[in-house]
């Protein structure tokens, strides 16, 4: 009985440290400049050196991280191609996703969409929205709950591969990634409220089952944001290449 025991420590410590390098990507505490270090790692997790590899690995082959010659491995950059590739994606799949949501959503998730748009609504009526943005910390909070939003339409559509397809996309955890490294306190004040507005018109056709209502909003959001943050990436790589 101790053979199985042995064998199965490993790939325990190894999801550990996979799942906290994650969080700390979504947290925005990995930015493409900050080299991750299998010995810093090892010890900021209190995770062994092997499974920390081990778990770098995987992120890696996912694509979350990458390794650069001669330099070490750091968070991945994204490419103007990749992020328009990534709105085409969104817009083909999580309108049919809110559509369907409209018809399979459970009281559960109705409860859990109605949680988080409160939650928008409560940053978005900050009197200084600026300031308030201006703590990393509040800035992932922003993120989550915009992630934690569509991932709930997603599961709530009942089809549950194109939730795993959706929700796991790695490269949907780079773009919140992306934000929290680069976006500034005055640009999440200035998006919050249209992003709550949007949002709880996508809840309010789920709730009342509405399917086309469902996916015009969700086509609506997606078209948003589709405009507004590869112009907003354009003009942080046009101030970063002139500071340079």
């Amino acid at each position: 009985m101790a053979a199985p025991a042995r064998s199965d420590r490993p790939l325990d410590l190894t999801a550990q440290a996979y799942q906290a390098l994650r969080q700390m990507i979504l947290d925005g505490k990995v930015t493409t400049h900050r080299r991750l270090s299998h010995r810093t790692l090892s010890r900021d997790l209190g995770i062994g050196r092997s499974p920390v590899r081990d778990a770098l690995l995987q992120l890696e082959a996912e694509g979350l991280i990458e390794h650069r010659p001669s330099s070490g491995i750091y968070l991945r950059e994204i490419s103007d191609r990749e992020l328009a590739q990534i709105y085409e994606l969104r817009m083909v799949n999580e309108p049919f996703a809110a559509e369907r949501a409209a018809s399979f959503a459970t009281a559960t998730h109705v409860t859990r969409m109605r949680r988080i748009c409160d939650a928008m609504k409560a940053i978005a009526g900050k009197p200084d929205k600026a300031e308030w943005f201006s703590t990393l910390e509040h800035r992932a909070e922003f993120c989550r709950l915009d992630w934690e939003f569509h991932s709930v339409v997603l599961e709530a559509s009942g089809n549950a591969l194109l939730a795993k397809l959706l929700s796991n996309a790695q490269i949907l955890a780079l773009t919140f990634a992306w934000d929290l490294e680069h976006g500034s306190a005055a640009w999440f004040a200035s998006i919050v409220r249209e992003t709550e507005r949007l949002h709880r018109t996508i809840f309010e056709a789920i709730r009342h089952r509405d399917p086309a209502a469902a996916r015009r909003a969700m086509e609506e959001h997606i078209g948003w944001a589709r405009l507004e943050i590869p112009e907003h990436v354009a003009t942080i790589r046009e101030k970063t290449n002139g500071a340079g």
